[in-house]
């Protein structure tokens, strides 16, 4: 019967601390910010560059040879490898509506970056309560800038989710987490995919 108490005991810790006042704030702001962003890019008339057109373009070339790379596309300064069009590819083949596969790629990868920032806080150490909080400021419009470049056209949105991933993985090595198995081969896994990313995509 303690044991059992105990139990009960610990599962209500752990609830207090993921859905502390805090966290639901962070929470209602990450989820205003994302149905936002989908609006935006839905309705947005004229909402696209060249720079993001071409995005969408490579990635629906990619999706309809079902490759990771073209010979058939001329790259410019860059190489790209593992960053937006990988989502948007695979969009590509359940819609053709070019503007939906922007929206729902966008929102997909912005989960994806809150997911890897709760991992990293997680794995740093950061207190369950402030956890969610803290990382509702990744996808919140501060400035013009962040809000067009990131929130809106994706950039680096992929560099930043495995930058935390790492981060994270280490840190649970370090700490010795429960996960630290998973965070040995999550480690050894990221690392030189992010080398990839900076070595082919960025410049």
């Amino acid at each position: 019967m303690a044991i059992r108490e105990r139990k009960v005991n610990q599962k209500n810790r752990v609830l207090d601390e993921w859905f502390s006042v805090q966290n639901m704030v962070g929470i209602v702001c990450v989820a205003l910010s994302l149905i936002w962003i989908f609006y935006y890019n839905m309705n947005k008339e004229g909402l696209l560059s060249s720079d993001m057109s071409s995005e969408l373009v490579l990635a629906n070339l990619l999706s309809k040879e079902n490759a990771l790379l073209s010979n058939k596309w001329i790259y410019s300064t860059e190489l790209r490898v593992v960053n937006t069009q990988v989502v948007y590819s695979i969009l590509f083949h359940f819609f053709s509506d070019w503007s939906l596969v922007r929206a729902l790629g966008n929102l997909i990868m912005l989960i994806g970056l809150v997911i890897s920032g709760c991992f990293m806080l997680y794995m740093v150490g950061i207190n369950k309560k402030n956890i969610l909080f803290t990382v509702s400021f990744l996808i919140m419009p501060f400035s013009a800038y962040q809000y067009l470049i990131i929130l809106v056209g994706a950039y680096y949105i992929p560099h930043l989710t495995i930058s935390f991933l790492i981060v994270g993985c280490f840190y649970g090595i370090i700490n010795k987490k429960p996960i630290t198995n998973i965070c040995f081969a999550g480690g050894g896994y990221f690392s030189p995919l992010q080398q990839d990313l900076v070595e082919y995509d960025i410049f």
